[in-house]
């Protein structure tokens, strides 16, 4: 069992840090709230889509938080599809795990109008989150399988997926979240659902509805978070994409009493740059204080990508930090495959692009 004395006062530093950060959060009056949701305000890309959706329906309940970055189930995509098609009825599913009354109907309509087949015969996985590239065939089946032209993303891979975007892309529905990348795999956010649909039907005009709902986030574990680290989490979220809107987003903040909060924090990222003081923390513990406190500045403040290839060399290696990240600092989506600066370090795992998590 090896033993991380390093990494556990590093923890304590994070902890410390996420303790302060969440004590101070200060819940700013909801401004321009729209459609009653205190979370949604004017200005964000999601505004009129949820207006739009709360005035015609797919939108049902009546709490004062929309939760825009929450993810969407399987059952909850098809559910906005039914009622933004006014809830037609259609013969029962022959799903035997779709267990919620207020999915049954939309689950039957998809499948009796070939929106999904289900993920086999019997089971519709209701619950499994909604990827892009899933919802992206859902819109292209109810619009009658369009064709359009070739799509110019270099991340979709898989057959079934080309068609679909390509005709989200040609018909405006998406940009991706770059001109080269559209994420079929990530889960699509109640926010980006609501936008699918309103371009679908052609981004009709809407009239914002304001209220002056104080919306307060769920923590992970379902309780409600009086504005506290949620709230703060949703308006880091938006400040990051008023400064990039095409940046891909992560945020994670685990507190000292184990809980976690995020955004996109398990979204695998390939930047080294934010892992430096994970391999400075390896170079510590294996080479001393002393020999890597004349790197950290270099590597850490300034980003040198040299020096932080000498810190990894401190370490014992690329293979050798893999190790200690691992087995001493326990992260298990972490990897290090390439560092290229001064001298080339190839993992002898290599596990293809440098990868981490926001959690990690």
């Amino acid at each position: 069992m090896l033993k991380p004395p390093k990494m556990s006062a590093t923890m304590r530093v994070f902890s410390v840090a996420a303790c302060l950060f969440a004590s101070g959060a200060v819940a700013a009056p909801s401004a321009a709230a729209v459609a009653g949701y205190g979370d949604v305000v004017e200005g964000r890309y999601f505004a009129k889509p949820v207006q739009w959706a709360r005035d015609i329906g797919i939108i049902e309940n009546n709490d004062p938080c929309f939760a825009p970055y929450a993810p969407v189930t399987r059952g909850e995509s098809v559910t906005y599809l039914w009622r933004m098609l006014g809830k037609p009825a259609a013969s029962p599913h022959a799903f035997i795990d779709v267990a919620s009354e207020s999915q049954n109907e939309a689950v039957s309509w998809a499948a009796a109008t070939g929106i999904t087949t289900g993920t086999s015969a019997t089971a519709f996985s209701p619950d499994s989150t909604v990827t892009r590239g899933q919802f992206a065939a859902f819109l292209h089946r109810l619009a009658h399988r369009p064709a359009a032209p070739a799509h110019s993303f270099t991340d979709v891979f898989a057959p079934w997926q080309q068609a679909p975007v390509s005709w989200l892309l040609a018909a405006g529905i998406t940009t991706g979240v770059s001109d080269a990348v559209f994420a079929p795999e990530t889960t699509v956010t109640r926010a980006q659902l609501v936008t699918f649909l309103y371009r679908y039907k052609g981004e009709p005009e809407v009239g914002f509805d304001p209220g002056s709902n104080v919306c307060c986030s769920s923590g992970s574990g379902g309780e409600r978070d009086p504005c506290g680290i949620d709230s703060e989490l949703a308006a880091l979220t938006r400040t990051a994409e008023d400064w990039d809107g095409p940046a891909r987003i992560g945020i994670s903040v685990i507190l000292s009493d184990g809980s976690t909060h995020g955004v996109a924090a398990d979204r695998r990222v390939s930047y080294g740059s934010a892992l430096k003081p994970l391999w400075a923390a390896a170079a510590i513990d294996v080479a001393g204080l002393e020999g890597v406190v004349p790197l950290g500045r270099g590597a850490i403040v300034n980003s040198d990508n040299h020096v932080a290839g000498q810190v990894i060399d401190l370490a014992g290696g690329i293979d050798a930090l893999n190790g200690w990240v691992r087995e001493v600092a326990g992260l298990d989506s972490t990897h290090l495959s390439v560092w290229r600066f001064g001298s080339t370090r190839v993992s002898e795992l290599n596990r293809g692009p440098n990868h981490t998590t926001m959690n990690d």
